[in-house]
């Protein structure tokens, strides 16, 4: 059970108010035109957890019984193949619903999910509930339907980007679009959550690759590394390289 389970991931936090639940479900982008009578319906059948990082969110072939709106952090999906090896499939990030067609279809879970970094948090649904409601208000369920088309609609861009932008391209949309915290001097530092090799899978290169986009943009003076920092040192010459 999936709100039983987050009992069991080491994030014994008290219960948030249905104001701040509400809050969040407002900035999520699934529910994008819900009114705040409507959010407030739904935060009085959800509740926010963070998890611990390592911990499971669910398992390949449980029932899904909630829907998983994924507000910090990153989680990453991954399945074991019969021979005991662990295959990652891919990570999301803050804005994501993680396996909604599990639920919408009545299915169970296709992969593993596991949380990635120490600051995730989630807002779990409980998924009949959701259902009845949707089923009950025609117009939620289209509203639903339009977030979810334009859902789609931005993971079509971003394949289309990786299918004909160089690998070098594609890491410098990547640094220019995350989240930074701006130092004194102007520079602008990015932390990668997860590994190295799941972020290159991401971004459709090898970890090879992405170890030597890296060093290229470092020698021409637009960044720095340390671990899994980057540092945007000159954001105009990184610009450039796009």
């Amino acid at each position: 059970m999936a709100l039983k389970r987050t009992r069991e991931m080491g994030s014994q936090q008290a219960p948030d108010s249905a104001a701040m639940v509400a809050g969040r479900l407002a900035s999520h982008p699934l529910f994008r035109g819900w009114s705040g009578a409507d959010l407030m319906r739904v935060a009085a059948m959800s509740r926010i957890v963070r998890p611990r990082r390592g911990s499971t969110l669910f398992l390949e072939g449980a029932a899904c019984d909630a829907l998983y709106l994924l507000t910090e952090g990153r989680v990453q999906l991954y399945r074991i193949t019969a021979d005991g090896r662990e295959v990652a499939l891919h990570e999301v990030g803050k804005g994501a619903v993680v396996a909604c067609a599990a639920l919408f279809l009545g299915r169970s879970f296709p992969a593993n999910g596991r949380v990635v970094t120490p600051d995730a948090e989630l807002v779990l649904v409980s998924g009949n509930t959701f259902l009845d409601l949707l089923a009950q208000r025609p117009d939620l369920s289209r509203c639903m339907i339009a977030s979810l088309a334009m859902r789609l609609s931005e993971l079509a861009d971003r394949l289309e980007q990786q299918s004909t932008q160089p690998a070098r391209q594609r890491l410098v949309s990547w640094l220019l679009d995350q989240p930074s915290m701006r130092g004194a001097d102007g520079s602008r530092t990015v932390r990668i959550e997860g590994t190295k090799r799941d972020l290159a899978a991401s971004l459709g290169m090898t970890p090879e690759t992405f170890s030597r986009m890296l060093a290229q943009l470092a020698a021409n003076g637009a960044i720095t590394t340390r671990g899994r920092t980057i540092t945007i040192v000159n954001q105009k010459r990184l610009a450039a390289e796009e």
